[in-house]
């Protein structure tokens, strides 16, 4: 898939997202306040400070992209993409 395509909203990262969208309230009542790590429609860590999460997620994971959004009830979610890195 080339940069400029949309992302299939079934896959990845749009259906994590949508998951979460429609799943939080309930995820609040468990998670309220901690970021959560979520891959393929299921938490799979959870953490109250984000740096932490991340270290355990890249250890894990690698590269592959893992949403890990601040679990909050209601209110407006913001997609703030994560800048990619090239090495060399």
């Amino acid at each position: 898939m080339e940069d400029n395509e949309p992302a299939d909203p079934g896959t990845g990262l749009e259906a994590d997202l949508s998951w979460y969208r429609a799943h939080r309230d309930r995820l609040a009542a468990t998670h309220a306040g901690e970021y959560l790590a979520i891959l393929d429609r299921q938490v799979i860590d959870h953490e109250q400070e984000f740096a932490p999460l991340a270290d355990r997620v890249r250890e894990r994971f690698g590269g592959r992209p893992v949403l890990m959004p601040k679990c909050v009830a209601g209110g407006r979610i913001v997609n703030v993409p994560t800048p990619r890195v090239r090495r060399s």
